[in-house]
């Protein structure tokens, strides 16, 4: 029978954090814990990416300022070999992820190049220039917000950046002065990447071109509402179907997408169920957003409200019926299903716990079979080991 961990990332370093290894009971749905590691790397984990294949855990560390640095330098990008034996991990190596605050790292399907987003800061640098006239003018300087291309090594380690894609667009909010690439995930069997960026209120799509080993834009940027901040999405597992949330605005939108990956808005549903007003912040901060691997269930989860909203997708035309909305102790960052998809692992990163919730037969989410504490849990990953 094979052994199931659960790796839970520490969104901060501070102290007992690290990375959470942990025993999954797959019947039960129980996290047993087994120790934190990596907590002397200091790792700002935010984002998990697994090659379930060979054995490797790939994650990110979100941060503005590189240790090596005194200041600014931006994040990094780590991989880790997991042991058979224990679950323990292993550094193989790690890069600078060649920008701020990277926010997301998925893989192509053959785990041949590792796509990265940097988030980029909100701070800025302010600096004179000089006209051929003589007179000056400021100018600010932002963090750029990037997609950066890693090649892998046979052996899973990283190699530099094959290619860098840097974004640019503004939005209306206090905080869109710049692009701010929040997530990226790629379209299920076909060679294309969606970035979805909240500060530029758009969607660019990138493919990678193996011979020349860079990223190609394949459209121009899909605009969303002014304001929205798109900043999760979400592929349908069988059909051309992409559902976004939004930071700013509580909707889901669901596009369709064609082969060259051109996406076209076909609806926009409501997150906030009736009776609920929208908090009075200017980011509502919609977290996560996962489909059930039978394409059959969406779960989107809201901070601030503390909600998360269960739909079922229809099948005929991907429209999401609201099924359930469940309250949730705390603000929640990440959720993932598990292997099997019987329950929803939730990481409260304020609250301090990763949650395991029962799903019925349905979908639903019932009850909390397992609470496990951490300082400050960000994102979750499953792996099994025959």
């Amino acid at each position: 029978m094979a052994q199931v961990y659960a790796y839970i990332g520490n969104w901060k370093p501070v102290e007992g954090s690290g990375m959470a290894v942990c025993r999954y009971d797959e019947a039960a749905g129980r996290l047993t814990y087994l120790r934190n590691e990596l907590e002397e790397m200091h790792i700002y984990i935010g984002c998990i990416c697994l090659n379930r294949a060979k054995g490797i855990l790939y994650c990110t560390d979100e941060r503005p300022d590189h240790p090596e640095l005194r200041s600014g330098g931006g994040g990094r990008v780590f991989a880790f070999s997991i042991s058979s034996g224990d679950g323990s991990l292993k550094l193989i190596n790690s890069q600078p992820s060649f920008g701020s605050k990277p926010s997301y790292v998925t893989a192509d399907d053959n785990f041949n190049y590792l796509a990265v987003t940097n988030h980029g800061g909100r701070t800025c640098a302010t600096v004179t220039e000089q006209d051929a006239f003589g007179n000056y003018h400021l100018k600010v300087w932002r963090d750029e917000s990037s997609l950066v291309l890693f090649p892998l090594k046979e052996d899973g380690s990283i190699g530099l950046p094959a290619d860098i894609k840097r974004l640019t667009g503004t939005g209306p909010k206090f905080f869109q002065q710049s692009a701010h690439a929040h997530s990226v995930q790629k379209a299920p069997g076909r060679n294309f990447f969606v970035v979805c960026d909240k500060g530029g209120d758009q969607l660019h799509t990138f493919c990678i071109d193996y011979n020349q080993k860079k990223l190609v834009r394949l459209n121009e940027p899909c605009k969303s509402l002014p304001g929205t901040a798109p900043r999760y999405c979400a592929f349908h597992p069988s059909k051309p179907w992409l559902y976004v949330n939004h930071e700013s605005e509580a909707v889901v939108s669901q596009y369709l997408y064609d082969c060259h990956g051109a996406l076209e808005l076909v609806d926009s549903v409501p997150t906030l169920p009736a009776g609920i007003e929208p908090p009075p912040y200017d980011a509502l901060c919609q977290s996560d957003i996962c489909i059930n691997r039978q394409g059959t269930r969406l779960y989107d989860m809201l901070r601030i409200v503390n909600i998360i909203q269960v739909y079922e997708i229809n099948p005929e035309n991907g429209r999401l019926k609201l099924i359930q909305t469940f309250s949730t102790p705390d603000g929640g960052r990440s959720f993932t299903l598990s292997p099997d998809g019987h329950f929803l692992t939730v990481a409260y990163t304020d609250g301090g716990h990763a949650d395991s919730y029962r799903l019925d037969d349905c979908g639903k989410i019932e009850e909390a079979v397992s609470v496990l504490h951490q300082p400050k849990p960000s994102c979750i990953a499953f792996y099994s080991i025959p």
